[in-house]
This record gives C-alpha cells, sequence and structure tokens, in this order.
C-alpha cells in the first residue's frame, strides 16, 4: 500500500511541476527587460511576496527540490527529485529547452523529511539560490510545517506532492504559497471506502 501511494506522488509531483513551470513562464518573460542585478549563488538575495522575481538575461529558470536524499526515506526522495527532471524533460520535449530565453535547472536540498529543522534549513539554502521560481517538496507534513512559513515570506510557491496533513494547507500564513498535488489525510478514510468499493466491484 505505501509503495503504491509513493508511486502515485511521482505523477502528484510531475504535475506540481507544470504548475512551476507555468509560474516560470511569466517570471522568465519579465526577465529580459531587466538589467543583471549582478546576485551571486549563495548571497542573500532579497525576497518578498511583493518582490518580483528577476532572472537576468542568459542566467537560468530554476525549480528547487526539496526532499529527503540521505537517511531512511532517501529512495522517496530520490524518486521524487527524479519525478522533477522527468516532468522538465517532457515539458522540454513539448515546449523546448528554454523559456523565453532561459535555460532550466532542477536543484534539490535535502530536507530530511520529517527533521523540521533540517527542512527549513534546506528551505533557506534553497531561496538563495539565484533565479528560483518555485519548489517542488517540502517531501513530509512535519517539515512543510516549519518549511511553509520560510516560503511564504519569500513569496516562492512550494508545491509538494506528498505532505498530507490537513492543517499545512489550512492554517498557513496570509498569501497561501504553499501547494499539493496530494490527498489530505482528512480525507483518508473516504479514500480508502472508495479503493474498497471499487476493488470489490472490479473483483480485485
Amino acid at each position: 500500500m505505501l509503495l503504491s501511494f509513493w508511486r502515485r506522488t511521482r505523477w502528484a509531483t510531475m504535475f506540481g511541476v507544470i504548475s512551476l513551470l507555468a509560474l516560470a513562464l511569466m517570471a522568465g518573460a519579465c526577465a529580459e527587460d531587466e538589467e543583471d542585478v549582478g546576485v551571486s549563488v549563495g548571497e542573500p538575495i532579497e525576497r518578498s511576496p511583493q518582490t518580483p522575481i528577476v532572472i537576468p538575461a542568459d542566467e537560468p529558470i530554476v525549480i528547487g527540490v526539496s526532499a529527503a536524499l540521505t537517511g531512511p526515506t532517501a529512495g522517496l526522495g530520490t524518486e521524487s527529485r527524479d519525478a522533477t527532471i522527468l516532468g522538465v524533460e517532457r515539458w522540454k520535449a513539448t515546449n523546448g529547452d528554454q523559456i523565453a530565453g532561459h535555460d532550466i535547472e532542477v536543484r534539490t536540498e535535502d530536507d530530511g523529511c520529517f527533521e523540521a529543522d533540517i527542512t527549513e534549513q534546506a528551505a533557506e539554502r534553497l531561496l538563495r539560490i539565484k533565479g528560483l521560481v518555485g519548489v517542488i517538496g517540502p517531501m513530509c507534513s512535519a517539515g512543510a510545517e516549519a518549511a511553509i512559513p520560510t516560503y511564504a515570506e519569500a513569496g516562492i510557491v512550494a508545491i509538494s506532492g506528498s505532505a498530507t496533513s490537513t492543517s499545512l494547507t489550512v492554517d498557513q500564513p496570509e498569501g497561501r504559497f504553499f501547494f499539493r498535488t496530494a490527498y489530505l489525510n482528512g480525507l483518508e478514510g473516504t479514500f480508502i471506502g472508495l479503493f474498497l468499493t471499487s476493488s470489490h466491484e472490479l473483483g480485485i
């Protein structure tokens, strides 16, 4: 059952990638007319919900991934990262390698899954990446709860395909920069009932 759930999150993650690429279309389109702001990777970047995302000419659009790459859930995190890369490659195959003249890169940070402090540190590192337009993740609910305010304060959209705690979207900060393509824990019983009913009707 767990394996089946995580297989479904691959498709949920890829759907999130498409959403971020749509946002990147808007960011990339307006960046062409901006002057190079001279921000290096690793330096603090001024971010807020009111600050436009500016991508200098010849710099890549970056999609961040917040997923566990070490520890007991590393296999699942690697799968989430790879699903993001696959989603980007499929998008490129249909739409071309660039958005408004910008290459597309995927950058991943290890978020520790259930370790809230590590997830928040991963968010802080991602927010220092020049060209970041959005994040796939965080991977787990405990980490997401800690990192959501960080992304919200920066005005960066985060879309999780696996953080299912119902309160994450309900209790998030104003601005509501966190989204997900996964089911909610509050609906788990309903979904299990629907699955069992469908399985019985299909004779599975």
